[in-house]
């Protein structure tokens, strides 16, 4: 087999096109070739395991399309794969519908997408062009060699990979796959193997074969480079920093459809769940991500939950500020830029399913219907009855005389008759109405009709009620309510509902001892159905999550039966009554806090300290004032005052919650983070937070050994004479790593061969690892500075802060390592006055001598990117015609206009081109290759204004 990595020239009056993996595609009036990385491993791997490889780099060879054309005609290859970007996935598109009819007749010839546009929108690829297969995630490297495996050795598909079905009957699950109209005219189906999975060992990576890959065609012609030939490493895959992707610590505990779980069991558990997010609704997990971490924690304290939030310094909550909230606005903020007295978001799920009627069948059949019967009594016991039985001795001597109940003895004679000692027992008999346990008395009615009485009795088991068998027939289960003798009102309310909705009537006996009624009623279906819906004890006691989204109204009849069973007034001296409620189960206060909020009511809620006589943990709501009234609407005290200091708020589908306190705690193990779809937020108890921010094709942070990383540059310096290396690592690896990379160049001495480059967070490092990395021959440092507004740092979530981007850079340059800044211009929320304030940061930073080197580029949404999608909800985007996003102008509605961003972003260019920074370069001239670099520079500078103007 042979397969193409290819990338077709591009011909345009822009300039020249660059797409190089990691990166922002821009068109160049004076192009910087960078190696692409993934890809070259790709053509290493595939080559090592037999494949023929050909690679056709059309831009960086300066081919025409001509030429380029005649070279797939000659190669013939059988797969050709393509990178591609958002504005030239077009062009792309129609390359591949050209190629694949010039082949059509000639030889079979597969075609592959892959890249960070393709990975947030695979399916538009497989719509609008007869592309075969569509590699998402960012190791496509591997999946690459997975397809040509797959297509050679019939070995399985990777996740992560769509393609065409020709069974047009296919299904995914219970999902039929849609036929669909592709641009030549054809009609396809396509498939995918699930989401991708970045579980690669990239220590697996074989050295890049340099020659194979034509390393030379971007040795030269890059304007990073100081001296030459240069090249490139990948230490890892994205950024340590992960922009917020790991955050919480084991045991918080996060709202699902299944109850409140710990972080760390659903990242361990695959199965499938759905968490409340910001929206109020309930949305799907797409990624569990869980990592080490060493640092600091913040416990964030509320009023009303006595729960504490406990995040990393960088994971951003939803925050309305204290400032905010006479006119509530909510905002995502990094947890160490929030505040005591802000508060804090909580998400109210509004949505209302009204299911009708409680199906009993379903429910009995939702729990095991069999008895294992051989572990209830021994064979010997059986052969015994079995014995007694041919004697002619009756059912009720048998018991007698073996010392078991009579049922027992019943089902097992049924069970000798039909040989099914060793299977099972406990048949369901139904009709269409009733339905009951076969050797059970009672027929139940079935369906019951979920009404606002049938919610309230509901309420009473859960705060009265229980369920329970006799231990020796594990059949006769029963039901039953206890009250106090004094509370004849509620015993006469649970009767009444009984009758109507069951069709039976409650027995009633009185246990004077204690000064109690217990009402019970003998119904193994009945049992089973309490105890299976709502628990059977008070440790358990819960509510499903079906009923959670019934009305308000019948909700609020749930808790008035529950308050009436488990309930209290206690008088205040100063402020009135409050009502307060008791549970032993953390499930159900949790629930009935969620339902307390869809009533607009805020409680508080508490964790008793231990009493003496205390052996589990008590939990307890309080109501106070109208919100009283809002449950008991017969409530005579008529003065009620509210009793919360700290007012909260609920305004539209959220609840605000003050911050009480803030603390700092040092960490050390690990921590979690979810993924979610679209709305890209879940809730940590009940505080709504964000999930990882960023998109596409590396959502976790990965590295090679610094050994490893170490053997390259060795190769590199001795075999191909690399006078500088970039590492294109999207932020090159920190602390311990560092510190043995460092370490490992001087020992090697190679530092006294080869320049290192690499991209790094500004607060990252110290002064002592920064002098180390000089020391290592570590040259060329790239910060993303983005902005220096505070506000926009905050909301592309960089935790950093704008006195840092100076900090850094000041210790960089002082150990003598020469900074470069990556700036943008465009945000939507920027004014004018932002933008030019991120010009005079620049030019501040220049003057100071702090940086050396910009880049600037004017903001893109890319599709896939958290500013996509906002830019898609506030309806920001001037167009959706990919082609335009290339830099060129502007996409997003700015406060700003078109012309003046553009002005700015040459004024980025411009902003160091002031007298001292001029003379420092000239006296900063030690040889020729000095020479060569700023004659380089100053024409990639040039390149630049002609490319914004």
């Amino acid at each position: 087999m042979k397969i193409m990595i290819a990338y077709p020239p591009l011909k345009s009056d822009k300039g020249v096109a660059l797409l190089g993996q990691n990166r922002q595609f821009q068109w160049f009036h004076n192009p910087t070739y960078i190696y692409p990385m993934v890809p070259a491993y790709a053509a290493t791997m595939l080559k090592n395991a037999g494949y023929e490889v050909v690679w056709a780099d059309g831009i960086a060879e300066k081919m025409t399309e001509d030429d380029f054309i005649d070279l797939i005609k000659k190669e013939k290859p059988d797969i050709i794969a393509i990178e591609s970007k958002t504005p030239v996935i077009k062009r792309h598109w129609k390359f591949i519908d050209y190629i694949k009819k010039i082949s059509a007749n000639n030889w079979k010839m597969k075609t592959a997408l892959f890249g960070d546009h393709v990975t947030a929108l695979p399916e538009e690829s497989m719509q609008n062009s007869p592309v075969d297969y569509v590699l998402t995630g960012g190791d496509y490297d591997f999946l690459l060699l997975n397809l040509a495996n797959h297509l050679s050795k019939n070995e399985k598909l990777e996740p992560g990979i769509w393609y065409r079905n020709e069974n047009k009957n296919s299904k995914i699950g219970n999902w039929k796959l849609p036929a669909l109209s592709l641009s030549n005219g054809g009609i396809g189906n396509y498939v995918n193997t699930g989401h991708f999975v970045l579980d690669h060992n990239l220590n697996e990576l074989p050295m890049i074969n340099r020659e194979l890959t034509k390393w030379k065609l971007y040795a030269y012609e890059n304007g990073n480079y100081k001296k030459t030939p240069g090249t490139y490493t990948m230490a890892g895959r994205d950024c340590w920093w992960g922009k917020c992707t790991f955050c919480f610590p084991p045991g918080v505990k996060i709202n699902t459809n299944k109850g409140f779980l710990p972080i760390e069991k659903i990242v361990a558990n695959e199965q499938s769940l759905q968490v409340l997010t910001n929206n109020g609704k309930y949305k799907r997990i797409t990624k569990r991500l869980f990592r080490p971490y060493n640092g600091q924690l913040i416990d964030i304290e509320p009023y009303y939950i006595q729960e504490q939030i406990s995040t990393t310094l960088n994971h951003s909550l939803f925050i309305c500020q204290k400032e905010n909230f006479n006119n509530p606005k909510i905002k995502p903020l990094a947890a160490n830029r929030i505040k005591e007295g802000d508060y804090l978001v909580l998400p109210i799920n509004r949505k209302v399913r009204d299911i009708k009627i409680w199906d009993l069948t379903k429910i009995v059949c939702s729990g095991a219907l069999e008895i294992k019967t051989n572990k209830k009594i021994s064979l010997n016991v059986i052969d015994k009855i079995q014995q007694l039985q041919l004697a002619g001795i009756s059912q009720r001597k048998i018991a007698e005389q073996i010392g078991i109940n009579r049922e027992t003895v019943c089902r097992y004679l049924k069970l000798i008759d039909h040989n099914e000692v060793e299977t099972k027992i406990n048949p369901l008999i139904e009709d269409d109405f009733t339905l009951r346990f076969e050797g059970g008395k009672k027929a139940i009615v079935k369906k019951i009709r979920i009404s606002s009485d049938l919610m309230r009795l509901i309420g009473y088991y859960l705060a009265e009620g229980h369920s329970s068998r006799h231990k020796s027939r594990p059949n006769s289960g029963s039901i039953g309510f206890t009250f106090s003798k004094k509370e004849k009102n509620y015993i006469k309310d649970v009767k009444q509902i009984f009758k109507q909705h069951f069709k039976l009537t409650l027995n009633q006996i009185e246990n004077k001892a204690n000064n109690t009624i217990q009402l019970y009623f003998g119904s193994t279906v009945l049992a089973r159905a309490f105890q299976i819906s709502f628990g059977d004890s008070c440790l358990n006691k819960s509510i499903p999550f079906s009923f959670m989204q019934l009305s308000p109204k019948k909700q609020k009849q749930l808790l008035l039966g529950l308050f009436r069973g488990d309930g209290h007034i206690r008088k205040l001296r100063k402020t009135g009554e409050e009502f307060i409620f008791d549970t032993t189960s953390e499930k159900l206060v949790k629930q009935i806090y969620i339902l307390l909020l869809r009533q607009n009511i805020i409680a508080s809620l508490r964790l008793p300290k231990f009493g003496k006589k205390t052996k589990h943990q008590k939990y307890s709501i309080h109501l106070y004032g109208q919100d009283i009234k809002k449950i008991f609407s017969d409530y005579k005290n008529k003065k009620l005052r509210q009793h919360h200091q700290h007012k909260g708020l609920i305004f539209k589908n959220h609840a605000f919650i003050p911050i009480k306190k803030i603390t700092q705690r040092k960490y050390s193990g690990f921590v979690y983070n979810l993924t979610v779809e679209k709305d890209h937020s879940y809730t940590v108890g009940f505080v709504a937070v964000q999930n990882c921010s960023w998109t596409t094709i590396y959502p976790k942070f990965r590295t090679r050994t610094p050994e490893s990383l170490l053997d390259e540059v060795e190769i590199l310096v001795n075999k191909y004479h690399v006078k500088e290396i970039m590492d294109d690592t999207g932020c090159f690896p920190a602390g311990g790593w560092l510190e043995k990379f460092c370490k490992g160049m001087i020992e090697r001495k190679l530092n006294k061969k080869v320049i290192i480059d690499c991209n790094m967070r500004v607060n990252a490092l110290n002064k002592q690892q920064y002098e180390l990395m000089a020391k290592a021959g570590f040259r060329f440092i790239l910060y993303g500075l983005e902005s220096a507004n505070q506000e926009t740092l905050d909301k592309i979530n960089k935790n950093i802060k704008v006195e840092d981007i100076e900090n850094g850079a000041k210790m960089a340059k002082g150990a003598g390592l020469e900074p470069h800044m990556t700036c943008m211009v465009g945000y939507p929320w920027e004014k004018l006055e932002d933008a030019e304030r991120t010009i005079a940061l620049t030019k501040k930073l220049f003057n100071k001598g702090y940086i050396d080197t910009l880049q600037a580029t004017v903001v893109m949404p890319y599709p896939g990117t958290p500013l996509f999608k906002y830019c898609q909800e506030n309806n920001l985007l001037k167009t959706s015609n990919w082609e335009e996003y290339d830099m060129r102008r502007p996409i997003m509605k700015s406060p700003i206009s078109d012309q003046k961003l553009m002005e700015l972003t040459q004024g980025l260019y411009k902003s160091f081109l002031t007298p001292k920074f001029i003379i420092r370069k000239i006296f900063s001239i030690r040889g020729t290759d000095d020479i060569k670099f700023l004659w380089r520079s100053g024409m990639k500078f040039i390149g630049h204004l002609l490319d914004f103007k």
